[in-house]
C-alpha cells in the first residue's frame, strides 16, 4: 500500500497528517537539521504503527485556537515517556518527535484554515522547538 496522507480524528472531526511517504508499513518524516548556517532536511524512516502511536499521543484531544501548546505540552510528556522508558533520549530521537509534533500542528492549522508553516518556515520552526528540548538529550 502506497498512501501519502494518514488520517486521524478529534472529536469526529478528521485531522489529516501529511509525511513525506508511506511506503510498505514505514513512514518517512521530514527533519530539518541546521548544519554551519545551512538548513539540511532529510527523513527518518519509522514503522507505521509506531508513527500512529506518536501521533495519537501528540494529538490534541479537542480542536481549539490553543493547539500549539497543547502539541507541546504533548511533546514534553512523550518525551519525558521517552527517558522514563528507555533512561535516556538521543538528539535523533527528540528529532523524530519534534518532526512528528510538527506534522500535528501542520495538520491542526488545515483543520482550523489558518495558515500553514511554509517549507520555508518548517527549519527555524523545527529548530525553536529542537532547542527547548535539547536540554533533554544525552
Amino acid at each position: 500500500m502506497n498512501e501519502t496522507n494518514l488520517t486521524f480524528y478529534i472529536d469526529g472531526t478528521e485531522v489529516i497528517i501529511k509525511p513525506e511517504k508511506v511506503f510498505m508499513e514505514q513512514v518517512y518524516i521530514p527533519i530539518y537539521k541546521p548544519v554551519n548556517q545551512i538548513i539540511t532536511g532529510y527523513v527518518i524512516f519509522l514503522d507505521k504503527e509506531d508513527f500512529v502511536n506518536d501521533i495519537q499521543s501528540l494529538l490534541p484531544k479537542v480542536i481549539d485556537e490553543d493547539y500549539f501548546n497543547k502539541i507541546m505540552r504533548n511533546l514534553d510528556t512523550l518525551i519525558k515517556n521517552h527517558i522514563t522508558q528507555f533512561g535516556r533520549l538521543l538528539k535523533s530521537d527528540m528529532e523524530l518527535y519534534v518532526g512528528e509534533a510538527l506534522l500535528v500542528m501542520c495538520g491542526m492549522a488545515e483543520v482550523l484554515n489558518q495558515e500553514v508553516p511554509s517549507e520555508s518556515e518548517k527549519p527555524s520552526l523545527f529548530d525553536a522547538i529542537c532547542q527547548k528540548f535539547l536540554p533533554h538529550c544525552s
